[in-house]
């Protein structure tokens, strides 16, 4: 899987944390599903699924901006995270 966020921060001279994988994970445990779509109703297959296919756990306040004010604690906290899908993630996180 591509992290284009990780990606971006690189290009502003930051890195992810190293506990973000964990973070992520623990995060989409709590929010398994896109919260514009409100597909919570998958099956427990298609939840499975979603995991790998197309959600994004988008910061609210982008990661490299909050190192760069050091706020680096916002990067794993999770009212600063939010699930989206790739349709949503652009639409909704970026725009």
């Amino acid at each position: 899987m591509r992290d284009h966020g990780a990606w971006v921060a690189l290009e502003t001279g930051f890195k992810r944390g190293e506990g973000w994988a964990e973070a992520r994970r623990a995060h989409l445990k709590r929010q398994p599903y896109c919260i514009a779509c409100r597909n919570h109703e998958l099956s427990p297959w298609e939840s499975f699924l979603r995991l790998f296919r197309g959600l994004v756990v988008h910061h609210i306040f982008p990661f490299h901006i909050c190192r760069a004010l050091d706020r680096g604690d916002l990067e794993y906290d999770p009212r600063n995270l939010v699930t989206l899908c790739h349709r949503h993630h652009w639409t909704l996180g970026h725009f």
